[in-house]
């Protein structure tokens, strides 16, 4: 089923700060939202402060702002108080909000919650002066407080029929900042859907891969890809592969995303710079996880953690921390571990056991057996289903007191 403008079966908003589906994250998946939400037969608008100029999305209308990305705190403003406005006008049947900064029928803060952000940018500097210097400097930026006071006004405010978390773990920072209730938060976890590969693809990609970057068939590889590496834990990570390297273990780590100078240093410094592989920004994930036999991802701080969770699709044992959303695909339900999970994105002598450890390939067989059945989880089918009944439930709600 489509939408039928002329007679859908919803009129709904979807509120971003700003979208660019090309810049990923959050932004790409408010557009797959939408793109779902449309065929289901509901007529989606997206509220926004900005976009490209040329960006359109079949389907789709795209109401701009036209502020551009609300980088300080005086556009931040305008735009929640154009949003508010829109979103009051009569014009949507309901209302879903990617950002804590506004309240809508649904909220579904994809990237957690700014409270919890600034904990943990604060908690990966290395030393204490470093930490206070960040704690001083955020309590100060004119931005950052409107963000909480923004977060705070929506977490506390009645239009807001139901928090979608998509982890535990961002339930559980609603509930320790802001004393959400916990009947008020139900845990959607973020779609991932991987494509379905035969094995021989699998041995080719593996073996071009690997002779690519001149790996040979005994070293036992991990897989690092961020965006924002220092967040997601490659300078403990590297430190764990001089403990690796310490014990003779062969390893090597295959690092992706953006270069950085201050990375390939760090390796020079440790002498691990020949057990480590600088892939870049690259179009071929879905490619290099062939290569890998491990995901090694010990953040600080991330909402999801996609890397993880395409890793355990494919079978990969995945290695994060408790503040990462995927720590709850790496913990199953019935209690076996598809991975490891650490308490401490710092301790490196923890995540050198946990490398070590699934170095054992009977330990690897183990943890892919137990990320069987996790597909279905996190199936866009299922999400698309909670959301749906979270929004069927509102507006009926809503309905209720002129029935």
């Amino acid at each position: 089923m489509t939408a039928d403008h002329a007679n859908p079966r919803r009129r709904l908003a979807l509120v971003i700060e700003h979208l660019d589906p090309l810049a990923g994250g959050a932004e790409r998946n408010v557009v797959e939202l939408a793109d779902h939400f449309t065929r289901r037969g509901d007529a989606v608008t997206i509220l926004t402060a900005g976009c490209p100029a040329d960006l359109t999305l079949p389907g789709i209308a795209i109401d701009s702002a036209e502020l551009g990305r609300p980088k300080n705190s005086g556009r931040l403003l305008r735009f929640t108080r154009w949003a508010a406005a829109r979103l009051a006008s009569g014009d949507f049947d309901a209302s879903l909000s990617a950002t804590m900064s506004v309240p809508a029928t649904i909220v579904q803060p994809l990237a957690g919650t700014m409270r919890e952000t600034l904990q943990r940018n604060i908690a990966l500097r290395d030393h204490l002066p470093a930490r206070l210097l960040k704690q001083t400097t955020a309590a100060l930026r004119p931005k950052y407080r409107t963000l909480l006071a923004l977060e705070r006004r929506t977490a506390t405010s009645p239009a807001v029929f139901r928090f979608a978390a998509i982890s535990r773990y961002v339930a559980e920072q609603l509930q320790r900042h802001y004393d959400v209730p916990a009947e008020r938060i139900e845990v959607t976890p973020a779609a991932v859907e991987v494509p379905d590969v035969d094995d021989a693809t699998r041995a080719a990609d593996r073996q071009l891969i690997r002779s690519s970057f001149d790996i040979a068939d005994d070293p036992v590889v991990y897989l690092f890809a961020a965006f924002n590496a220092r967040l997601k834990g490659i300078v403990p990570l590297m430190h764990a592969m001089q403990r690796l390297k310490q014990r003779d273990l062969p390893a090597l780590l295959l690092v992706a995303g953006p270069l950085s100078h201050h990375w390939h240093d760090l390796a020079v410094r440790l002498g691990v710079r020949d057990r480590v592989r600088f892939v870049g920004t690259t179009q071929e994930m879905d490619r290099l996880y062939h290569a890998v036999d491990v995901a090694a991802v010990p953040s600080y701080y991330d909402s999801a953690g996609r890397i993880i969770v395409e890793a355990l699709l494919r079978g990969i044992p995945a290695i994060s921390t408790r503040y990462a959303g995927a720590s709850d695909m790496i913990r199953r339900a019935d209690g076996r571990l598809a991975g490891r999970v650490l308490d401490d994105p710092a301790d490196v002598d923890a995540l050198a056991q946990a490398m070590a450890e699934l170095a054992d390939p009977a330990e690897r067989v183990r943890c892919a057996a137990a990320a069987e059945g996790l597909a279905a989880e996190v199936s866009m089918q299922r999400h698309m289903d909670q959301l749906d009944a979270m929004l069927v439930a509102a507006v009926a709600q809503k309905k209720k007191p002129t029935d």
